[in-house]
């Protein structure tokens, strides 16, 4: 309940306030309010036959959360991963999904006179992952719509590795 009635506050302001990331050498931003923690890349435990973009799963205090590497899931060519590569973690529909980005570089408050709606009808462009352009000094960042990374039946079928892992878990110590 605090953090909406915060949210309303900032949005009332004029501002919002994005955690930047970049992939390749591209600015992107999240909503500040979705962002749970950043992290050191962690080992991730793969999940077989799953496609390219999703990397497994990780624990969290005893949490398992998925993780999605976004440099595949945008077709972009994948950098090496380095001490600057991190795990966001967002909050998505209620549930935690982790993603791998290049570098996080900064928390930027952006007036909400310099968002501007996705590009309409560029090609290639799947506008239902944006919600929108924002414009800082000389530089564009995009910004993405995390409840929207991942299709209806990718979110079913993580729901389903969650159980089982936590199940395989509860196994594990008894």
């Amino acid at each position: 309940m605090e953090l909406e009635k915060r949210k309303e506050e900032k949005v009332e302001e004029g501002n919002k306030q994005f955690v930047v990331f970049k992939l390749k050498e591209e600015d992107f931003g999240i909503d500040i309010y979705r962002v749970r923690e950043v992290l050191k890349l962690l080992p991730i435990t793969a999940i077989p036959h799953s496609d390219l973009y999703i990397e497994g799963v990780i624990n969290i205090r005893g949490s398992i959360v998925p993780v999605v590497d976004l440099c595949q899931r945008f077709d972009l060519p994948e950098n090496s991963r380095n001490n600057d590569t991190r795990i966001i973690i967002v909050e998505m529909n209620g549930d935690q999904l982790g993603l791998i980005v290049d570098e996080v570089s900064e928390v930027l408050r952006v007036s909400l006179d310099n968002i501007q709606p996705p590009p309409s009808g560029a090609q290639g462009v799947d506008n239902n992952l944006l919600e929108g352009v924002a414009r800082c000094d000389d530089r564009l960042i995009i910004l993405l719509k995390v409840e929207n990374l991942l299709t209806s039946s990718e979110k079913v079928a993580f729901q389903d590795i969650k159980e089982e892992a936590s199940k395989v878990e509860e196994a594990a110590v008894s």
